[in-house]
């Protein structure tokens, strides 16, 4: 059984302010996964999370002999859109629909993370009848549009300071 087989984010959550009593750090306490991965750390390392996260930012930068850049290519929003239509029709075409009825056969709907990734859970409502295959289509475009948004946004909250090192393409 896995350690959030017992009571879901709050069991979790309470285990884990017993194992430690200074807070939890920089933990986002609101995500179970992320929970869960932080118990497991400090159930296996005997450590709290302070401890882990001071060790952590206590480590030397990775090749310090070495020039390091960030190179992020962009493209512009009407031509990343066309071409996640464009995949998303080829996944349509290559079998997605298929794909995911035998994987409901199988079980997928009882994996959480799996039976909501994009893709799989809107051809899961597709099968299910809640959408129509325009809308599956549309809605896996939207979905997957959420997702370079949120990564953009991730992306742009990584580069603090621009400097030389910094390419923007």
């Amino acid at each position: 059984a896995s350690i959030d087989a017992e009571g879901g984010l709050s069991a979790m959550l309470e285990r884990l302010r017993v194992l430690n009593p200074d807070g939890f750090g920089v933990l986002d306490a609101q995500n179970p996964r992320r929970v869960m991965r932080a118990l497991e750390r400090c159930l296996a390392s005997g450590r709290t999370l302070l401890e882990l996260q001071m060790e952590f930012a206590s480590r030397p930068e990775p090749y310090p002999e070495h020039e390091k850049y960030l190179i992020q290519l962009e493209r512009d929003p009407e031509s990343l859109r066309a071409r996640v239509a464009q995949r998303v029709d080829l996944m349509l075409a290559a079998g997605l629909i298929e794909e995911v009825r035998a994987l409901k056969g199988k079980g997928i709907e009882s994996n959480p993370s799996a039976a909501s990734a994009i893709g799989y859970r809107e051809t899961l409502s597709y099968i299910n009848g809640d959408l129509s295959t325009a809308e599956l289509r549309l809605a896996i475009i939207q979905n997957i549009m959420h997702l370079v948004k949120k990564q953009r946004t991730w992306f742009r909250s990584q580069i603090r300071e621009p400097d030389e090192r910094i390419i923007l393409v």
